[in-house]
């Protein structure tokens, strides 16, 4: 990750910035009042959004850079690749546990034999 990785991540999150001012200022304006409040909860999905396009643009730079497919396609393959990982490695536990489930229901009754007497 180099440093014209991060600022053109941070070019990428201030445009979003940029083009959301004019419409998070009309949705605060009371256009009978002429009174402007700030809707916090606009402000704050903006900001979720702006963060994301940010980590977006940064991976899509680092893959770039670093020839990884994987990266250059964005957050969306990257998150998908990650969940697609993590669903192989729980199957793998999800296997083993059933498979030493039926290891330890062979040997219980076994051991209860031995150890009733």
């Amino acid at each position: 990750m180099t440093k014209e990785n991060i600022k053109k991540a941070f070019i990428e999150a201030g445009r979003v910035v940029v083009i959301s001012i004019i419409p998070n200022f009309i949705a605060s304006m009371n256009i009978a009042t002429g009174e402007i409040k700030i809707n916090w909860a606009i402000i704050a999905v903006t900001g979720a959004i702006t963060l994301l396009k940010f980590a977006d643009k940064l991976l899509h730079e680092v893959g770039k850079s670093t020839g990884s497919a994987v990266l250059v396609k964005g957050i969306t393959r990257f998150w998908f690749v990650m969940v697609l990982k993590v669903a192989k490695i729980i199957t793998i536990v999800d296997k083993n546990v059933v498979k030493w489930r039926k290891e330890s229901e062979a040997i219980i009754p076994a051991f209860s034999a031995v150890y009733s007497t």
